[in-house]
């Protein structure tokens, strides 16, 4: 019997999305506040353990920048029982992972081992969070790092277009400050700042200790009562205020880059927290808009246009409200253009419902990688921690692909009407600015900035 000729002209169609179900795990709090989350996944003999504290870059004190990343990374660079040597050379001995460090959200010390070795994987852990002592040699050394990356960060067009939105958007706010710091603030940065903000954020109240893999959830449960149960709670770090600075129209910068070969472009706004009750919409929305390879901004500028390899969108997963952007590197040459057509996507996507096909794609698009990205002991630790993290529901990811097939067309041309603002953004231009200023001044008034001014 001969097979049915296949028609190479057309893609295969998405078949029905079939039903998930993310896997049981624990969640309980314990007296001192610390939540544990613990989920058995027995697949391979290996567990993810990780503790997560508020202790993010939000917490930054205005004159600190780059306080808690450097002291993310320092919490296991040494305890008041074992120097980082001693730590690393454990964590050779047992042929697992470790490491530590801190993003905007929280600060987090996480180990990967083989599933035998939980008891001293817990143990280095309870050591780390508890009793980091961030010698002066380790506090110079990773200093130091951190202020040779800032000076290479000054040659990154990514990197400076990154930071300049950063002030664009919310000016003196917390997320106007540089979480890497700057190199006026980092030489202030000494012990006692360390030991002082590691007092006020690390505590159990407001914490979670989380765990994947080839284990007993209650027995993790009993585990971490014994080792956490008595961390002091402390009082839970409070949000703080988030200040955003209000753009009353288009605002361009040029980051002068004279001789750059290409632009590094980014358009984008203040967005939304993730608690936002319109973001699982939001996510939908940006997948047709720009954030898959059959977005419509990508075929617009790289198949239509021919002007860059790529173009994303995305809405960032903070706290607070995070920024909408757009990013891409074009031609010189055609900057200009290329600003002029993201806009017109904006406006289209505004102003007309997305087609039901683009609709069902990008449904299926995102349950299909949902749940391809929950493969490994690691994927699984960081869904729960998102859970955590954003204090969502137990059942979030249970009703995840319900939820996406419950936003159809009006909520998405809502939710794009409500949250997109082509009319009142920035647009951060990477490159000659002798070349940039004449194609980028029908957007907006411009101001020239240099790369030493960016960074600081």
């Amino acid at each position: 019997m001969s097979a049915l000729p296949l028609d190479r002209t057309q893609p295969p169609a998405a078949g029905p999305i079939k039903a998930f179900r993310f896997p049981p795990f624990l969640h309980q709090r314990l007296a001192n506040g610390l939540r544990v989350y613990a989920a058995r996944i027995d697949r391979v003999p290996l567990v993810g353990l990780e503790v997560l504290s508020p202790a993010g870059a939000l917490f930054d004190p205005a004159e600190e920048s780059g306080l808690a990343s450097l002291h993310g990374e320092l919490l296991s660079e040494g305890t008041t029982l074992l120097s980082g040597t001693e730590i690393a050379a454990q964590v050779e001995y047992l042929g697992g992972s470790l490491g530590s460090g801190a993003g905007w959200n929280g600060a987090y010390a996480e180990a990967g081992l083989l599933s035998r070795h939980l008891v001293a994987g817990l143990d280095l852990l309870t050591d780390i969070v508890r009793q980091a002592n961030f010698p002066e040699n380790e506090i110079d050394r990773l200093r130091q790092r951190r202020a040779t990356e800032l000076l290479r960060r000054r040659d990154q067009p990514a990197a400076l277009v990154d930071r300049q939105m950063a002030k664009a958007l919310y000016g003196d706010g917390i997320y106007g400050r540089a979480a890497l710091g700057e190199q006026q603030t980092l030489v202030h940065l000494d012990r006692d700042a360390f030991m002082r903000f590691n007092g006020q954020h690390m505590r159990a109240a407001g914490s979670t200790f989380l765990a994947v893999g080839d284990v007993d959830p209650e027995d993790i449960l009993r585990r971490v009562e014994a080792s956490l149960g008595d961390w002091p709670a402390g009082e839970p770090s409070p949000l703080p205020a988030f200040g955003i600075r209000p753009l009353e129209g288009v605002e361009v910068y040029i980051v002068d880059r004279p001789d750059a070969a290409q632009t590094q472009l980014q358009l984008g706004h203040v967005g939304v927290p993730r608690k936002h009750e319109d973001f699982s919409t939001l996510m939908l929305l940006n997948s047709i808009f720009g954030g898959k390879f059959t977005s419509r901004i990508n075929l617009n500028l790289r198949e239509e246009h021919g002007f860059t390899y790529g173009a994303q969108s995305t809405f960032e997963r903070r706290l607070g409200p995070g920024a909408f952007f757009i990013r891409t590197a074009v031609g010189n040459e055609v900057s200009g253009r290329a600003v002029e057509e993201l806009l017109k996507e904006m406006r289209r996507i505004r102003e007309e419902a997305v087609t039901q096909e683009e609709l069902d794609d990008a449904r299926s698009y995102m349950v299909g990688y949902f749940a391809a990205s929950m493969q490994t002991t690691g994927d699984l630790l960081k869904r729960l921690e998102n859970l955590a993290m954003f204090d969502l529901p137990d059942d979030y990811y249970d009703h995840y692909s319900q939820m996406l097939t419950a936003i159809d067309r009006q909520a998405l041309l809502s939710a794009a009407q409500k949250h997109l603002k082509p009319h009142r953004l920035a647009i951060i231009a990477a490159g000659p600015a002798q070349q940039l200023r004449s194609q980028l001044e029908p957007f907006g008034k411009i101001e020239v900035v240099t790369p030493d001014e960016v960074i600081g």
